[in-house]
């Protein structure tokens, strides 16, 4: 984050957070800015592993429905 938006962030928490207590608010800051950088590289690795789970059902389903088409599983009625 570079500095001008890390300030704005600063401005809007303060003005939106409740309480009266700076230091209370000071140290939730802090921690946000300590974590942020971690938490997006979870979620990032998360979306990288949805991403790539994704392409494989797709290559699956598209390996069923072949396999459904050219006889090779039955496909009938389960009742």
């Amino acid at each position: 984050m570079n500095r001008s938006s890390g300030d704005s962030f600063e401005a809007v928490t303060w003005q939106h957070l409740p309480g009266d207590d700076t230091s209370s608010l000071k140290s939730r800051l802090d921690c946000i800015r300590e974590t942020q950088g971690v938490e997006w590289a979870e979620l990032d690795a998360l979306h990288t592993a949805t991403g790539r789970s994704i392409a494989l059902l797709e290559i699956r389903r598209a390996a069923l429905m072949s396999a459904a088409v050219m006889g090779k599983i039955d496909v009938g009625r389960v009742a």
